[in-house]
């Protein structure tokens, strides 16, 4: 899957709450501390989820007067040389950007996961799960999918099935 296709797809939110999943439970082990790196990032990369209709309105209200909210807390994914950023903290924040048209906002990246070819290999999806390879005849059971589109978008990311 491109990464147009991937954009184009992070408008639905139970895609970005699927690929939020397979991004966490895939980084098992592998999730690298930043002691603080502010910067401002594209709200569209940022796997936000809208659970509080109330927030949502505050947050666009403040970007409406102007405002520049705290930095939303996140942690950077580097997908093949793409990066994405899932949320300790500011959901609400990006979700608001996104639907006012803002193409950045003020972040905190605390901590960084980084996926190449090789970590994707070791990936597989099987029996309705995510498994990380081991060794040869080996397997580590990440997480039972709780949504039925979750073994479908780690397909259109590069996960195998087996």
């Amino acid at each position: 899957m491109i990464i147009d296709d991937i954009l184009r797809k992070l408008e639905d939110q139970e895609f970005r709450i699927a690929l939020n999943d397979l991004f966490i439970f895939a980084a098992y082990g592998r999730i690298t501390p930043i002691v603080k790196e502010v910067r401002y990032v594209d709200p569209k990369r940022i796997l936000y989820i809208v659970w509080d209709p109330l927030r949502l309105q505050n947050a666009l209200r403040l970007f409406k007067q102007g405002k520049e909210p705290p930095p939303s807390l996140l942690t950077s994914v580097i997908w093949l040389g793409e990066e994405f950023f899932t949320v300790t903290d500011g959901n609400h924040r990006a979700a608001a950007c996104v639907e006012l048209g803002i193409n950045r906002i003020k972040a905190e990246i605390r901590s960084r996961i980084e996926f190449g070819p090789d970590d994707i290999r070791r990936l597989v999806v099987y029996q309705n799960g995510l498994w990380m390879r081991k060794d040869e005849d080996s397997y580590l059971l990440l997480r039972y999918f709780r949504r039925p589109q979750e073994g479908e978008i780690a397909g259109e990311i590069g996960i195998m099935y087996m």
